[in-house]
């Protein structure tokens, strides 16, 4: 073997190249074959081959064939618990795993037999070098089995019900949603969009938030002002997206959260344009670049038109004229956006209006 082989950081560039997803199943069966080659070759091959994982599938197939078995429906299954042995080959592939994504169809490739086994799983965390963990489904049957991968490893983190589908709020998701606070508390980014029904449910995410001091992004519902006033104490957030359902309303001047980091995007949802002005008047971003306002009740502003006022004194008291883009959104219906009315003519009535109506400080 050449020499320059010997060395664990070029044998892992080169099989990070040859792993390539554009490339499909011979990527992965190429990597397969230089983990069989030769002993220096396999244990950086296993772990680019193992680093990205879809579903529970890879791991139950790694097993002895006879533990593991097909059911009538076609869903793999264990025939047995397993033995410290198995465990042992189990957590020699787990350990090399960087990143999950489960959706619905994956777990239904399961059967109960192998959620009842991996949720009792012997080590504390089922995947210990977890990363970036990403679920797609809303059940609360599978939730036990989400609980067992949680790990103070993990950084990123994305909940959903189906793609592009928030959660559907329940007892259950709140019960997890309090424990990641301890269970990841090295949380970077976290996607996790709800809807505004369930107190409950906001509750419990607006406890988690105030646990995490590292977010860079931040995707969820509802926030209330103590969880806003706890990431305006987080330099490093560059990404917020929250809704508003009045529950940072009656906010007093001197307890009104600012944010001084330089965000590069604020996102605001609210059910109506009253309830938005609220939330504009009871939160400051300073130097936010980039802002979207959504509003699902757009028949609020017309019905209101006295509103209208108000709506550009709150957007001038929360943004400064340091904002580079802004736009509504009207679910169902569109958006109106800065690349629309692009050029320094319109910048320069923005940066008018926005001054001339921001509060007067002189007496």
């Amino acid at each position: 073997m050449h020499i320059c082989l010997l060395s664990i950081e070029i044998l892992v560039d080169i099989f990070a190249a040859t792993y390539d997803t554009r490339w499909g199943q011979g990527s992965l069966g190429t990597l397969a074959a230089l983990a069989r080659t030769c002993k220096e070759f396999k244990e950086p091959a296993l772990n680019i081959l193992w680093k990205d994982i879809h579903g529970f599938g890879p791991l139950v197939l790694c097993l002895p064939e006879g533990v593991r078995g097909i059911t009538e429906q076609g869903q793999l299954t264990l025939t047995r618990p397993l033995f410290s042995g198995e465990w042992k080959i189990f957590n020699s592939y787990a350990c090399r795993i960087r990143s999950l994504f489960i959706y619905s169809k994956l777990l239904d490739e399961i059967d109960g037999q192998v959620m009842k086994v991996l949720v009792s799983a012997p080590s504390p965390t089922l995947l210990p070098n977890l990363h970036s963990l990403e679920w797609w489904d809303g059940r609360d049957f599978f939730l036990p089995l989400l609980h067992a991968l949680l790990a103070p490893t993990i950084k990123s983190m994305k909940l959903y019900s189906h793609p592009e589908e928030p959660w559907e709020p329940s007892f259950a998701k709140s019960t997890l949603l309090i424990s990641l606070g301890a269970r990841c508390p090295h949380i970077q980014e976290f996607v996790c969009p709800y809807s505004c029904d369930s107190d409950e449910h906001s509750d419990a995410m607006n406890d988690t938030v105030c646990c995490w001091s590292k977010l860079i992004h931040l995707e969820t519902g509802v926030l209330n002002t103590q969880a806003l006033a706890h990431l305006t104490s987080s330099p490093s957030l560059k990404f917020l997206d929250f809704m508003s359902c009045g529950s940072v309303n009656d906010t007093k001047p001197d307890s009104i959260p600012i944010f001084t980091s330089k965000l590069d995007k604020v996102s605001i949802a609210a059910p109506s344009f009253p309830i938005l002005i609220q939330c504009l008047r009871s939160v400051h971003f300073i130097t936010c670049r980039s802002v979207v306002l959504s509003v699902y009740d757009h028949d609020s502003l017309l019905s209101r038109p006295l509103d209208i006022p108000d709506l550009f004194v709150s957007f001038a008291e929360c943004f400064s004229s340091t904002l580079e883009q802004f736009a509504v959104h009207f679910p169902g219906l569109g958006h109106i956006s800065t690349e629309k009315l692009v050029g320094p003519p319109f910048m320069l009535a923005f940066t008018s209006v926005n001054s001339a109506l921001r509060p007067s400080t002189t007496p």
